[in-house]
């Protein structure tokens, strides 16, 4: 089963954003667009931990109309430790298959062949109005790819997204939406997969954004940095 895709690896799970202790949120997307790559829930807890649980909630998105200044979070985000890899079903992993950190715009290519690319970026806010919602809070939705490239199956039925962002290193709590789709595949040698990871990522900060996709215990954390959307 996949995990949450938004919080560091920290022994509880966040974006497993997938990838913060901000307000989740899910619901319809109606968003602009921005293609970012060359052509890269709600997701349910697992028994991989690696960052914090956030509140979930219905949302929905609407496309974002140029700079504003979107309305305060009632907490702020907290700030993130230094990253530690998913363990998953008790089992603290040491990643032995690691790739270089790219910018959002690059692939990251491991040494076996396995590969993330980010396929497509999207901005839009929160229009939802349930509780605990922040309407014109910004989100950000990113499409990703996962290839395999090596001669063995590799399960993403336990992926973990953490986004930090910003000077202090926030984590960006995930937002759930109707077009969420976490990988939750068994990739076979020479096979991919798509998943969609929303965040709630403030406006001022897209240019300074670090995301960590751990996909299993023998591959470092696919790791991108630097401007989004």
């Amino acid at each position: 089963m996949a995990a949450l895709s938004a919080g560091l690896a920290l022994g509880a799970v966040l974006l497993s954003g997938c990838a913060g202790s901000g307000d989740g949120q899910a619901g319809a997307v109606t968003q602009t667009s921005a293609s970012q790559a060359p052509s890269p829930a709600p997701q349910a807890p697992s028994s991989a931990s690696n960052t914090p649980v956030t509140q979930t909630s219905e949302a929905s998105v609407t496309p974002s109309k140029g700079p504003g200044k979107p309305p305060k979070k009632a907490v702020a985000d907290p700030i993130a430790p230094p990253y530690q890899p998913a363990i998953r079903n008790g089992v603290t992993p040491t990643p032995s298959i690691i790739a270089k950190r790219q910018p959002f715009t690059s692939p990251v290519t491991y040494p076996d062949h396995v590969g993330v690319r980010i396929l497509h970026v999207s901005q839009g806010v929160s229009s939802g109005q349930g509780v605990g919602e922040f309407p014109g809070q910004p989100v950000t939705t990113l499409k990703m790819r996962f290839t395999n490239g090596s001669s063995k199956t590799i399960p993403l039925d336990q992926v973990v997204v953490t986004v930090v962002y910003g000077p202090d290193r926030r984590l960006a709590a995930p937002v759930y939406l109707d077009g969420s789709q976490d990988f939750g595949a068994i990739v076979k040698p020479g096979g991919s997969a798509t998943a969609n990871y929303s965040f709630s990522i403030p406006s001022g900060d897209l240019d300074d954004v670090t995301m960590y996709v751990d996909f299993d215990g023998l591959h470092g954390a696919a790791t991108f940095h630097g401007k989004i959307g």
